[in-house]
């Protein structure tokens, strides 16, 4: 078994965040407060094609599943508003899906100011020391102060 490295970021949401989320969590009532990126460390670059790549992101995606349902299930217990973007489709997993869908690579870079390198729909998040070897998972929270509350994330 592999060990996965991480990091995590506690952020506000990007200006586009906060005037688009009515069409990409449509039943929230207000807009989100807080994002929290865990970024996953990849054996080998995503930029690249081919079976090995496939087979790294998806063991990067269980570990953000593990992760993500841990971090909402915590939360929600808490009553705080929560929700877990899927790295895959871009879609929350438990809100109402909107007429747009997260850009995780996008938000990575308006949020953190990191690089992308790709074209199209196939975009690398460049962290600052993994470069093209790194998988962002989000959770999107809806409510000030995860990080006041004696929480393990970050």
């Amino acid at each position: 078994m592999v060990a996965n490295l991480y990091e995590t970021y506690l952020v506000p949401p990007s200006a586009y965040l906060l005037r688009h989320y009515p069409t990409l969590l449509p039943d929230w009532p207000t807009p989100p407060q807080q994002l929290l990126f865990i970024f996953f460390q990849a054996q080998l670059s995503l930029a690249l094609a081919g079976d090995a790549v496939e087979q790294e992101k998806e063991r990067l995606w269980q570990a953000f599943q593990h992760w993500g349902q841990q971090i909402y299930r915590d939360l929600a217990s808490s009553s705080l508003p929560v929700e877990i973007i899927c790295p895959r489709s871009g879609q929350p997993q438990y809100s109402q899906v909107g007429s747009q869908v997260f850009d995780l690579p996008a938000l990575v870079s308006a949020c953190l100011g990191w690089e992308l390198r790709g074209q199209g729909d196939c975009k690398a998040v460049l962290h600052p020391e993994w470069q093209e070897a790194c998988y962002p998972g989000l959770v999107v929270i809806g409510q000030q102060g995860l990080a006041g509350q004696n929480s393990p994330y970050p």
